[in-house]
């Protein structure tokens, strides 16, 4: 799991049991802080990396090109090193946070989801589960940014096919 504090703050050992998880979740990351911590990934050598990275970088005002950049370079660079990346959109805040973030959010995710098909990625929107009318259920946070129990359960059953292992032979 790669990401900034809403990757960091999920127990992920305790919603996967099963599995061998890794929690790089940084709080306060922002896309450019991953891509100087990504050889660290790659050579942990993952067999999946569940990214979700970018609510930092529109907090600091950060181009939503040079994020959506960030992102695709990252993808890809996993990718070339035969570990499946898979692009998580990024979450929409609670409107009480701001409707232009919301804006920005979602035209990074309409880009990432585009270019994550163009290129084969797997890309998994999280909104679907998390958020209506574009913005982050209140039921889900509680600040308007950051997840709760119940969301971090949610999230888990939107994923769990890209985390568990399939079953080996009989």
């Amino acid at each position: 799991m790669l990401g900034d504090s809403i990757t960091a703050q999920g127990e992920w050992a305790e919603l996967f049991p099963e599995e061998k998880i890794l929690n790089l979740g940084l709080s306060g990351d922002t896309s450019a802080g991953l891509l100087n911590r990504l050889d660290d990934v790659v050579g942990r050598k993952p067999r999946v990396v569940l990214l979700m990275i970018g609510i930092n970088d529109f907090l600091r005002d950060i181009p939503l090109e040079l994020v959506a950049a960030h992102i695709q370079f990252i993808a890809s660079r996993l990718a070339e090193n035969g570990i499946l990346p898979v692009v998580q959109s990024t979450l929409y805040v609670s409107n009480g946070i701001g409707k232009e973030i919301n804006g920005r959010i979602k035209a990074l995710n309409s880009l990432l989801r585009a270019w994550c098909t163009e290129k084969g990625i797997i890309y998994v929107d999280l909104n679907n589960a998390l958020s209506v009318n574009e913005a982050l259920l209140s039921r889900f946070s509680y600040d308007g940014l950051h997840l709760n129990g119940e969301a971090y359960v949610v999230w888990r059953e939107v994923i769990k096919d890209y985390v568990q292992r399939p079953p080996l032979g009989p």
